[in-house]
């Protein structure tokens, strides 16, 4: 037996795109300078299981679709200032993203549904509750993720090495530099959920997409919206040394 209206796994689209980079120069017999980069892109049609077909869908699909970047730089010089006095410099960048963009995003759904008291982000999220006799395995209907919430960082280093006869000495400092921005709520637009419970007649009957047709809702969800996007920084300056002693 197969269902009359076949079911799609979560991502049935995925894309991912990975860019590498390397570079070591040589610049005189005591200067040497290395930088790498990587950038990785991943796009995909990302929902629950059990989804349909078309993908991504109209407002009403499951899907959203979600895309990922990364990058990353580093950069290194090392210079050679006497025979026994080292110098090490290093820099990295790292940039990350996850955005997320619901089929129905800036579409108005909640004002044409007539939902009020909700944000109008998105067609508002409506899931089944129960057994899977009474409806529980009905795919759900709309998807209300959307935003994106970037993530890096900006990392300076430098040490330096004295060698005297079997001794050593290793000092320095590193700045890092770490941000966050945290946007809007998803979920703004609202989750509601429907249950066979509301159509039951207290004997294990009833059927949850009953009661979605009649309008009862069993629970509800909606997540405060931020007033403004939340901004988060934070610098970690630090002084080092490391005594050694051969043998």
């Amino acid at each position: 037996m197969i269902r009359n209206i076949p079911s799609l796994p979560g991502s049935p689209v995925f894309n991912l795109d990975s860019y590498t980079g390397k570079l070591d120069q040589t610049i005189t017999d005591k200067q040497k300078l290395s930088f790498y980069w990587s950038d990785n892109n991943r796009v995909r049609d990302n929902g629950s299981s059990r989804g349909y077909l078309p993908v991504p869908g109209n407002a009403s699909s499951s899907y959203n679709i979600q895309s990922i970047f990364g990058t990353m730089v580093r950069l290194g010089y090392d210079w050679t200032i006497t025979p026994n006095l080292l110098n090490h410099f290093a820099a990295g960048y790292n940039n990350f993203d996850n955005v997320h963009a619901s089929t129905s995003t800036g579409q108005q759904w909640p004002s044409k549904l007539g939902l009020t008291g909700v944000e109008q982000q998105t067609f508002p999220l409506v899931s089944f509750a129960g057994t899977t006799a009474t409806g529980s395995s009905m795919t759900a209907l709309g998807n209300n993720s959307t935003g994106d919430s970037p993530t890096g960082s900006y990392i300076f280093a430098n040490d330096t090495t004295w060698i005297h006869g079997s001794h050593a000495v290793k000092w320095g400092a590193e700045v890092r530099k770490y941000y966050y921005v945290e946007p809007q709520n998803w979920g703004a637009s609202g989750s509601f959920t429907f249950s066979a419970k509301t159509t039951s007649n207290g004997t294990g009957t009833g059927y949850s997409y009953a009661s979605f047709l009649l309008g009862d809702v069993y629970s509800s969800n909606l997540p405060v919206a931020y007033v403004d996007t939340h901004h988060h920084r934070r610098l970690e300056p630090g002084l080092f040394t490391s005594p050694t002693t051969g043998r």
